[in-house]
C-alpha cells in the first residue's frame, strides 16, 4: 500500500538503486517502496535516453553525446553517493509532493563522509531509536537538519556543485539559493560546464522579420481606452476580432458579436480603430507585446504540429529590448510569482529555444525567484509574463528603480490568463509609470497558425520603428548600427542553399490515413503518411528521416526536394518513387490504427515536426 506523505513532513529511507543522477528508488521505514525525483535540478540523460535531452537548456553547450557522457558520468556518481545509504526525503511548499509521473519531488539529505572517510556515511536510519529511545517510525514533523552523527548534505546542491546538473527553472522554493551554486560551478568550469561557452553557440533565427505570430492574444490598450498608433508597431490583420470581454456566452460569439480588427461589430462593418498587438512606452521603458512570443510549445520539436522557425518572434523581441534601453547584460525573467504551474505564464523552463537564440547572440537568460537589486543589476532587460501572485510593494518599487536606471520591462500578456493574472500584469505597468494596459483576446479566423484562430498571424508592421531587421549588425539584413552585447566581427550563417536543411523550413504532417482498406497487410501501400511544405523555400530532404514510436525509421531518398506548398504521400508498401509519392518498402504495417506518433527529424537529428493522433 502506498503510503500518504505530508508535505511539512520528512521520510527516512534507503537508496536501492538509482535511474539516473536525479532519480532514486528508495526503500521507506514503512517497507513502501517509492521513486524520488530531486527537485530542483536536472542532470543530463544517459546515451541510452538521448532522445528526450534537449540542449538549448544547457547555457553554451551544443553537443549532444558531450552532455549523455555527463549524464553517464552523473548516473555513477549517485550510485556511488547514495546507494546503500539512509536518507531523508523533504518536501517543497512551493510545489506538489508528486510530479505527473507520480514520482516524489523531494530534498534528499544524507550524511555525507569527509574526505579522509573517518565519519560514517550511514547516519541514523529507519528503523533506530531517537535520543530519548522512542522508536523511530522514519518520519520528522518540520523540516529536515542535521543527524545525531553531524551535517547531513543536501544532494540536491552537491550535484549542482559538483558540476553534475542544472538548475531546473521552476518556482521552488529553494531555486535562487542553487541557482547561486550553479552559477559558481559554471564560472569555475566544473563537471559538465568545461565546455560551456555562449561565445561559440552559432546564430540561429536571426533574420529579418517578416511575419510573427501571437499565442493567447491580446490587444495593447492604454488605461484611458484606445493606443495611440504612434506608439504601435505591430497590429493585427484586418480579418482579426476582439474576443469577448470576460463572462461572454458562446451563443454571443455565434452571434458574430466580436469586434473585427478595424474596430467595428462584424454585423454592421463600420471601422474606427485597428488591434494593436504591442505597444512602446519608451518614456517608461516598457514595451507591453500581446502574447508569449517566446513560449515554447509552439515548436516542432515540443510536438506542436507546425514548424515555426521561420517566425520573426526572436528577433522582434530582442530588438523591442534593444529600443528600449541602452544596458548590456542578460535578459532576465520573474519565477517567483507562479508562473512554472500556470499554463498562461513562462518560466525560463519554457523559453529554452529563445534562450539558445539570445546565445547565439552572445546573450545569457536567467531566471530568478526572488527579485533582488543585486540580481536586476546584471541584466539589460526583465521579462514579466502574466504573475498568478501579485508583486509587492516593495518589488514593485524595485522594478521601478531598475526601470528608472535603464533598464527595459518588456510585459508579455496572454488571453489564457485568470482576470486577477492579467490584473496583476497591469498594476506593474502602472508601477512602472506607464500607461499601458492589457486589452481583450484577439482571434483570427484567415491568418492564423495551424488553423487556429486564437493563434493569429500578422505582417501589418510599422517599419519606421526599426524592430524588423535581423538583430545581429553588420549581416545584410537590416540597417541596425552595433547594439549593446552583440559582436560586431562575428560572420554571419551562409545561406543554407538547397543542400542543406533550411531553418526556413515550415513541414507540417498534413494527413494520416492508418488503417488501410481491407486486409492491411496485403494492402500495405494504402497506408500512409502525408506531408506539406507550408513555408516559402525549397527543402531538400536527402538525410532526413520519418519515424513512428516504435522506431521504425524511413530515409528519405536522395536528392529529394519538396518545393513550397507541395506535398508527398509517404506509402508504408512497396512501389516506385515520384516526386509526390515516395515508398517505405515496408513489408508490416508502420501506423498504429489505435494511434501513434510521426515525428519528422533532419540531417542533423533535430525534429522539425511531430504529430501524434
Amino acid at each position: 500500500m502506498t503510503p500518504e506523505f505530508e508535505s511539512e513532513k520528512s521520510y527516512r529511507a534507503t537508496v536501492d538503486s538509482v535511474d539516473d543522477g536525479d532519480t532514486l528508488n528508495v526503500t521507506f521505514a514503512d517497507g513502501s517502496t517509492g521513486e524520488l525525483r530531486v527537485i530542483g535540478v536536472d542532470t543530463p540523460e544517459t546515451p541510452a535516453n538521448e532522445r528526450f535531452e534537449r540542449t538549448q537548456e544547457w547555457e553554451g553547450i551544443t553537443d549532444l553525446e558531450y552532455l549523455t557522457d555527463w549524464g553517464t558520468n552523473a548516473s555513477r556518481f549517485a550510485k556511488n553517493e547514495l546507494v546503500g545509504r539512509e536518507v531523508r526525503a523533504s518536501f517543497d511548499p512551493n510545489e506538489p509532493i508528486r510530479d505527473e509521473f507520480d514520482r516524489l519531488l523531494a530534498y534528499v539529505e544524507y550524511g555525507r563522509p569527509p574526505a579522509d572517510g573517518t565519519a560514517s556515511p550511514k547516519g541514523e536510519g529507519p528503523g533506530s531509536e531517537t535520543d530519548n529511545g522512542e522508536p523511530n517510525d522514519g518520519t520528522e514533523s518540520g523540516p529536515a537538519t542535521g543527524n545525531d552523527r553531524g551535517e547531513r548534505a543536501l544532494y540536491n546542491r552537491v550535484l549542482i556543485e559538483a558540476g553534475y546538473a542544472r538548475v531546473y527553472g521552476s518556482g521552488f522554493e529553494r531555486h535562487d539559493e542553487l541557482w547561486r551554486a550553479e552559477q559558481a560551478a559554471r564560472a569555475a568550469g566544473r563537471g559538465v560546464w568545461a565546455k560551456s561557452n555562449i561565445e561559440t553557440v552559432p546564430e540561429i533565427r536571426d533574420r529579418p522579420v517578416e511575419e510573427l505570430f501571437f499565442p493567447g492574444a491580446v490587444s495593447v490598450e492604454t488605461d484611458t481606452g484606445p493606443i495611440d498608433g504612434s506608439r504601435v508597431p505591430v497590429v493585427a490583420e484586418p480579418s482579426a476580432t476582439r474576443a469577448e470581454p470576460e463572462g461572454a456566452t458562446e451563443s454571443d460569439e455565434e452571434k458574430g458579436e466580436e469586434r473585427s480588427a478595424n474596430g467595428s461589430d462584424e454585423s454592421n462593418g463600420e471601422a474606427d480603430e485597428t488591434i494593436a498587438l504591442v505597444g512602446i512606452d519608451a518614456s517608461a521603458n516598457v514595451a507591453l507585446i500581446g502574447g508569449l512570443l517566446v513560449d515554447e510549445a509552439y515548436e516542432a520539436s515540443e510536438g506542436f504540429a507546425v514548424d515555426t522557425s521561420g517566425y520573426g518572434n526572436f528577433p522582434f523581441v530582442t530588438n523591442c529590448i534593444d529600443a528600449l534601453t541602452d544596458r548590456a547584460g542578460e535578459v532576465l525573467i520573474d519565477g517567483g510569482h507562479g508562473q512554472f504551474d500556470a499554463e498562461y505564464a513562462l518560466s525560463a523552463e519554457e523559453m529554452a529555444y529563445y534562450k539558445r537564440y539570445l546565445e547565439g547572440q552572445d546573450i545569457g537568460l536567467e531566471q530568478h525567484n526572488d527579485l533582488l537589486e543585486e540580481f536586476l543589476d546584471r541584466g539589460r532587460a526583465l521579462l514579466l509574463t502574466p504573475p498568478p501572485e501579485p508583486f509587492t510593494e516593495e518589488e514593485q518599487a524595485l522594478l521601478a528603480a531598475f526601470a528608472e536606471r535603464g533598464g527595459a520591462v518588456v510585459l508579455l500578456g496572454s488571453a489564457d490568463a485568470s482576470a486577477s493574472a492579467r490584473e496583476h500584469l497591469n498594476e506593474l505597468a502602472s508601477a512602472l509609470g506607464s500607461d499601458l494596459r492589457v486589452g481583450p483576446g484577439v482571434r483570427d479566423s484567415e491568418r492564423n497558425l495551424d488553423d487556429d484562430r486564437s493563434l493569429p498571424v500578422t505582417s501589418a508592421f510599422d517599419a519606421s520603428f526599426g524592430l524588423f531587421s535581423a538583430y545581429t549588425p553588420g549581416d545584410g539584413n537590416g540597417d541596425r548600427g552595433p547594439g549593446p552585447g552583440t559582436s560586431p566581427g562575428r560572420s554571419p550563417d551562409p545561406d543554407p542553399g538547397p543542400d542543406r536543411p533550411s531553418q526556413d523550413a515550415a513541414l507540417a504532417v498534413e494527413e494520416i490515413a492508418p488503417d488501410a482498406p481491407g486486409d492491411e497487410r496485403a494492402n500495405l501501400a494504402e497506408e500512409s503518411i502525408t506531408l506539406a511544405n507550408r513555408g516559402e523555400r525549397t527543402v531538400a530532404l536527402a538525410g532526413w528521416s520519418v519515424e513512428d514510436e516504435a522506431n521504425h525509421v524511413y530515409e528519405f531518398p536522395d536528392g529529394f526536394e519538396l518545393a513550397p506548398g507541395q506535398r508527398v504521400t509517404i506509402h508504408t508498401g512497396e512501389g516506385s518513387d515520384s516526386a509526390s509519392d515516395l515508398y517505405w518498402g515496408s513489408g508490416n504495417p508502420i501506423w498504429n490504427n489505435s494511434g501513434d506518433t510521426i515525428v519528422l527529424r533532419d540531417r542533423e537529428g533535430t525534429v522539425r515536426a511531430r504529430r501524434s493522433y
